[in-house]
């Protein structure tokens, strides 16, 4: 009898042992072949920017695209960077900034300042101030190459000037389909919408009505009106109206660049000031804001 359990526990034991190994096998045939990655970045902690929690993975990179994430210990790659103790996250991006005076007539874009602080793509042509070809600008980046990835908006007193010099009024109606000659053009050659300086040199000398006939060709093309306010002090709230009705009129998503209240008289009314903007937006009104520290 006891012969016989034995037997039984063997037979049972070397039955299992054969289902895991059939199981096994199965499992390494079927696996995906190990993969070369042109780099790897194994051991981090990836924050991806969708507001999940962070998470371990590793990271392969074909071609200069993320090609997989996920357990990578099967892959390998020539360079493998270990990120053990840091958080692996895509990169930043500034939407405000000035760059044309840096920008070399040849050679690449360099941008160090950028890029050691994760920042790997640039707004630029803020503040109605741009450059006034956009194509060519493009152009000169595709031939000589930048460290960023760079968008720009086409700026208003750039075009304005460009057509009426610094004109203290209004513009007539051929200086105006001049002027939107030029932002049309912007828009056509890749520029992400149109930005206002509305408190310089000459934009302070334009009236509403000429910003929302500039503001509706950018509508044209699904783009942005970007303003620096007309008054960021004493009349901020007064600027803020005027910058949510041209974005109204034209119906096209605003943004408010480097939102402040630069008066010291109305220092603590910005909650009032994001609550003028909750309302708007309540009214189905695109507001959005970037503010510096």
């Amino acid at each position: 009898m006891r012969n016989q359990r034995l037997l039984l526990i063997l037979a049972i034991s070397f039955i299992c042992f054969l289902i895991a190994l059939l199981s096994f096998s199965w499992w390494s045939i079927n696996l995906p072949a190990p993969q070369v990655f042109d780099v790897m970045i194994v051991n981090g902690k990836i924050v991806d920017g969708t507001g999940k929690p962070l998470f371990e993975a590793d990271i392969g990179v074909q071609d200069g695209k993320i090609a997989a994430i996920g357990s990578l210990r099967r892959d390998t790659a020539p360079t493998v960077i270990d990120a053990q103790g840091c958080l692996v996250a895509p990169g930043f991006i500034d939407v405000h900034t000035h760059v044309e005076a840096n920008l070399p007539k040849e050679g690449p874009f360099r941008a160090p300042n950028f890029i050691r602080q994760g920042v790997t793509t640039i707004i630029t042509g803020n503040c109605g101030s741009s450059v006034e070809d956009v194509g060519q600008m493009f152009q000169r980046w595709k031939r000589y190459g930048s460290q960023v990835n760079i968008g720009t908006l086409i700026g208003h007193n750039s075009v304005r000037r460009k057509v009426m010099r610094d004109a203290t009024r209004a513009p007539t109606q051929a200086e105006l389909r001049k002027i939107k000659e030029m932002v049309r053009k912007g828009m056509e050659d890749g520029a992400l919408g149109l930005s206002t300086g509305l408190e310089y040199l000459p934009g302070m000398f334009a009236p509403k009505w000429e910003i929302v006939a500039l503001t509706k060709i950018v509508g044209d093309y699904g783009r942005l009106y970007v303003t620096h306010m007309r008054d960021e002090g004493l009349k901020v709230f007064e600027a803020l109206e005027e910058a949510i009705r041209i974005g109204g009129e034209a119906k096209v998503p605003v943004h408010i660049s480097h939102f402040k209240v630069a008066a010291p008289r109305l220092w603590g009314s910005a909650s009032k000031a994001l609550a003028l903007i909750d309302g708007y937006r309540r009214r189905g009104i695109q507001i959005s804001l970037d503010c510096y520290p």
